[in-house]
């Protein structure tokens, strides 16, 4: 991700991007356990005429791999000479090591699930 206003690349480590579980299906009378994997982030639907201004909402599966500071500062609409509220990030997630993570992690994971 990019575009938090400094031009910093904001990278998830992809182990974060989905979520693994074991569901039982029921197909042609026979009931079997079977591996899913779903995706972590969840679009927001933001339509032309409702949105004004600009937010953004980051969930866990991001801001797990990122340090995060939060300062809301004493800024008011009536006083414009205060603080304004800002956000300092550092990414943690480091990218020339995350595939081999990955490869490494799920071959170990699904090797003890069911297909």
């Amino acid at each position: 991700m990019r575009g938090l206003s400094s031009g910093q690349a904001y990278y998830a480590h992809p182990l974060n991007l989905t979520w693994l579980f074991v569901q039982e299906l029921e197909i042609d009378g026979v009931l079997k356990s079977y591996t899913v994997c779903v995706n972590t982030y969840l679009y927001l639907k933001l339509g032309p005429s409702s949105f004004v201004g600009f937010d953004i909402i980051l969930g866990h599966a991001f801001l797990r791999n990122d340090y995060a500071s939060f300062d809301y500062g004493d800024y008011y609409p009536a006083n414009h000479t205060n603080s304004l509220p800002f956000v300092q990030m550092m990414p943690t997630t480091d990218v020339s090591q995350m595939w081999q993570d990955v490869s490494a992690e799920r071959a170990a994971t699904l090797a003890e699930l069911p297909p």
